[in-house]
């Protein structure tokens, strides 16, 4: 099944993660925004913006605010997103 298909999370989710895997750098706060809060991440303002998974608090994602980010950031959120899909029993490279 395509990540298309699925309805557990939304479709723009699956794109934007699909489109941080090609590429991890460059993505701005927005992009992480939009792309783990449509995975059921809760969002926590402070000096950067912390992303926690609901029903994991130990899974999460720190975001600074800004543009262009490094790696890292999307190197922590395939992770952080993953670990959720797994739990969810999908799989997470959006195949069945």
């Amino acid at each position: 099944m395509s990540a298309d298909n699925r309805s557990k999370f939304p479709r723009s989710a699956w794109k934007r993660l699909e489109k941080t895997r090609a590429s991890r750098a460059g993505w701005d706060h927005s992009h992480y925004d939009k792309m783990l809060q449509g995975f059921g991440f809760e969002v926590r303002e402070g000096r950067h913006s912390n992303y926690i998974d609901a029903q994991d608090r130990d899974n999460f994602v720190s975001v600074p605010r800004g543009k262009n980010l490094g790696h890292y950031v999307g190197d922590q959120a395939i992770e952080a997103i993953e670990t959720v899909i797994r739990r969810e029993g999908e799989d997470p490279s959006g195949q069945q």
